[in-house]
């Protein structure tokens, strides 16, 4: 089958196959929604169900995919198809928000996220709060991305840089 260019992305793509994000999600939820505009901010294209998960720690070394909700500062974003969410860990304090159809607590908001959450795009805000509240820094250039998305390592990697 011959290969086509994306008339959005310039890169090719097999006519028939799914390689639009959101024909996965459907009907988009508008955590949903923002989850498949911030992976078409990144230029990542995918056709299975896919996740991207990124950790950011205060230490200068890599953050590591284990931790104490105790004991560690953390700040985790979660994107997948159907919805997005954030979680932040300080001082045994902890913070879960989620966003399906609207934002919600998942377990506990010991830090009171829930009502200064901004839309995905602006999720560098939150972080700068964050740093800025409690006298931390996230090494952002140490970030843990795990994820199925071909080459979205780079992509975010280089996301986390701006933020």
């Amino acid at each position: 089958m011959k290969r086509m260019a994306d008339p959005k992305t310039g890169r090719k793509r097999t006519p028939g196959k799914t390689n639009d994000l959101h024909r996965i999600a459907s009907p988009l939820t508008e955590g949903a929604r923002a989850s498949v505009e911030w992976v078409h901010s990144l230029g990542l294209l995918c056709d299975k169900p896919w996740y991207i998960e990124i950790a950011l720690d205060i230490s200068n070394a890599p953050a590591n995919a284990t931790y104490s909700g105790e004991t560690d500062t953390r700040f985790h974003l979660n994107v997948y198809p159907e919805e997005w969410g954030v979680f932040f860990c300080h001082g045994s304090h902890v913070s879960w928000i989620r966003v399906t159809d609207q934002p919600f607590v998942h377990g506990r908001d010991d830090h009171h996220l829930i009502g200064e959450l901004p839309d995905l795009p602006d999720i560098g805000t939150l972080l700068r709060t964050l740093e800025a509240r409690h006298g931390i820094a996230f090494s952002r250039e140490h970030g843990y991305v795990h994820t199925n998305v071909a080459s979205a390592k780079p992509a975010v990697k280089k996301w986390l840089i701006g933020l």
